[in-house]
């Protein structure tokens, strides 16, 4: 760990969480560990910082102006890369009274301007040097973006405490912070007024017709299946009629059709009205597999004698081995 020259503070919000801030609980010396509450734990007796951990090391704390900031060294998880913001003598929002420390997420390489990593769990640690059971502890929950740079608290110890023999500070006066994230997801980006599916990622999606969901899962993933996308195009559907409801084959074949050429989300209502089911039907969710079996049932009967009567039962067909 180490200390990087004050730079500009980003643009970003740096909100806190006022009243609302988590109560701050003593500090572990790890997961799952017992200790006996009389027993003091050192910093060095602290376990090691995680892979998901950031240990930072400020030096001369008190040296610093109110609202000057400082950086530590970035670490990544996945795709979130994230650093720890500091502000030694507090933000200006603190007046100089106490310590601000924020998680600072640093954009993705070449991301686009939307992006945002989603529920990133945090946690900020100012560690007592002293007895690491008085640590401050602070955490939370935040999505981070361009327009929300960073989160965390700017009032974590108060700079008067900043003394060894508190323990906030070493004697060597070093202030020792520790922070972790967890992302349990990718980055993703918030689309705006105007967005376009088909410019932004060359696919286009499935419209929602009440609770068909499991089926748009379903047709998705049957149309990325090259093989099994060439097998209902090859099928005469009989081109555009006026039946009602319409063969599965040719709802179907125009759903794919309009996955691919479509600029917009792609309605199944036709195919829907294929499986004899009426408006209300939509609004039920069925489940994926019984729907899959009414699919290639419905897709067999209307293929026989046809060059393709077997294609789907090939396409699908394995074999147990005892």
């Amino acid at each position: 760990s180490g200390m990087r020259p004050p730079a500009e503070v980003t643009s970003g919000r740096r909100d806190g969480l006022g009243d609302n801030e988590p109560p701050a609980r003593p500090a572990a010396p790890g997961p799952g560990s017992r200790r006996d509450p009389d027993r003091k734990i050192t910093r060095s007796q602290l376990q090691p910082a995680g892979d998901n951990e950031i240990e930072f090391i400020v030096q001369n704390p008190r040296s610093y102006a109110s609202g000057t900031p400082v950086r530590s060294d970035p670490k990544t998880i996945g795709r979130f890369t994230f650093r720890v913001l500091v502000f030694p003598r507090g933000t200006s929002r603190s007046e100089g009274r106490s310590v601000s420390v924020f998680v600072e997420a640093v954009p993705p390489r070449n991301a686009d301007p939307r992006w945002v990593f989603h529920g990133v769990s945090y946690q900020i640690m100012v560690v007592n040097w002293l007895d690491a059971t008085k640590s401050m502890i602070k955490n939370d929950e935040f999505s981070f973006s361009a327009e929300g740079i960073d989160r965390g608290w700017h009032e974590m110890v108060q700079t008067a405490a900043l003394k060894p023999e508190d323990g906030w500070v070493s004697e060597d006066d070093e202030l020792l912070i520790r922070a972790s994230c967890s992302c349990r997801s990718s980055d993703t980006i918030t689309p705006g007024q105007g967005y376009n599916s088909r410019r932004e990622t060359g696919y286009t999606g499935l419209k929602n017709h009440g609770a068909t969901c499991y089926m748009n899962s379903l047709l998705q993933s049957l149309f990325h299946l090259g093989r099994f996308r060439e097998i209902v195009y090859s099928v005469d559907g009989g081109g555009e009629t006026m039946e009602d409801p319409p063969s599965t084959i040719h709802a179907l074949q125009t759903v794919f059709y309009q996955i691919q050429t479509s600029e917009s989300a792609v309605s199944c209502q036709d195919l829907i009205r294929s499986f004899g089911w009426d408006s209300t039907e939509a609004l039920v969710s069925h489940d994926v597999q019984e729907l899959s079996r009414l699919l290639c049932d419905k897709l067999e009967e209307q293929m026989k004698g046809t060059d393709h009567a077997d294609g789907i039962k090939r396409l699908f067909e394995g074999e147990f081995e005892n």
